[in-house]
């Protein structure tokens, strides 16, 4: 299903290209980030893309790729932490 996944798991889930996520725990917490924030963590951290390629891919500069992922990884964390388990 995602050719372009790097990592591969035994369930799907997708948000941005992803076909895989941990769990519908951490699925929930990404979708109330922004598009912005959500596509440069998923990208990163579950497709394995570096911040220059999704600099070159977005046409944004690194700078905000960094930008992006620093306050999208802290919004993702508040959302986990407010999350019932």
């Amino acid at each position: 299903m995602g050719a372009s996944s790097t990592r591969s798991a035994p369930w799907r889930c997708a948000i941005d290209g992803a076909d895989e996520l941990p769990s519908p725990l951490v699925a929930d917490a990404l979708r109330r980030l922004t598009a912005d924030q959500r596509t440069v963590i998923v990208r990163a951290f579950f497709l394995g893309q570096s911040v220059a390629e999704l600099a070159t891919l977005l046409n944004v500069p690194p700078d905000i790729i960094r930008a992006r992922m620093y306050y999208g990884l802290r919004a993702l964390h508040l959302a986990l932490q407010q999350t019932p388990s």
